[in-house]
């Protein structure tokens, strides 16, 4: 069950680029997220905040450009 980082325009909306996450850590998603009790599986999108940014890259050695797109964890269903 892979998951991947979106990054979308912040004008349009329009989706720029895709990237696949090598590793699906759930329980780090899960955590990351306050243990969301609607979705324990982590399967809606989630955005990228400053805080957030830096806990991936710490973890996954990925960090994405938030000042200049939207971004979101999603999960590749």
């Amino acid at each position: 069950m892979p998951r991947y980082i979106s990054l979308y325009e912040k004008t349009g909306n329009n989706l720029v680029n895709r990237m696949n996450l090598m590793r699906d850590d759930h329980e780090f998603f899960q955590a990351l997220f306050g243990n969301p009790i609607d979705d324990p599986l982590v399967y809606d999108s989630y955005r990228i905040d400053e805080e957030i940014n830096l806990k991936i890259f710490h973890k996954m050695s990925v960090m994405v450009d938030i000042v200049t797109y939207d971004c979101y964890v999603e999960f590749a269903a």
